[in-house]
């Protein structure tokens, strides 16, 4: 997908001008992030995981979209498979999930193109942030590079609401 730069200047105001809202519960919070992830990205399926220290696991905080497979349900509501990966190797990752175009044309409902980021922030892993769209090749080097910076406001945004680990946060010294 061809990037405009200016749906993704139009899309960091937007994550802006959320992490300078005050918000009383995730949902608001992340209820516009579809949206605005849609200004640059082809995206189905979006969720946003927390990662646990304590419990060495990622904790879904939101989610996007209704996976209809068993792969989609691994990579959006459990945090497992290639988000898991993402968390453990703290680095990005796009790629495909079909073997072929002809699989996915087969497969309309079911995610063929998957990036996600680490939520890194002063070398803490915070959370992942996983994205997917229904179309092949949907996602390429540079809207992995995009969607890392719009990361950095999504980190923002947990840490702004108090959604991480209060030890983390103290040893983050932010």
């Amino acid at each position: 997908m061809a990037t405009n730069i200016k749906h993704f200047f139009n899309a960091l105001y937007e994550l802006h001008h959320l992490v300078q809202q005050k918000h009383y519960e995730e949902e608001n919070s992340f209820e516009r992030l579809p949206a605005i992830l849609k200004m640059v990205f082809d995206v189905e399926l979006c969720s946003i995981y927390r990662f646990d220290y304590t419990k060495n696991h990622l904790s879904l905080q939101f989610s996007y979209g209704h996976p209809q497979s068993m792969l989609d349900i691994v990579n959006f509501q459990l945090g497992k498979g290639n988000v898991r990966q993402i968390a453990r190797l703290h680095r990005p990752f796009f790629g495909n999930l079909m073997a072929t175009a002809s699989q996915a044309i087969l497969n309309k409902k079911q995610v063929n193109s998957l990036a996600g980021i680490p939520i890194i922030i002063n070398s803490f892993l915070i959370g992942v942030l996983v994205c997917g769209s229904y179309s092949p090749n949907a996602f390429t080097k540079k809207e992995l590079i995009l969607l890392d910076l719009l990361g950095g406001f999504i980190g923002q945004l947990l840490i702004k609401n108090q959604w991480i680990d209060s030890r983390i946060k103290d040893q983050i010294k932010l």
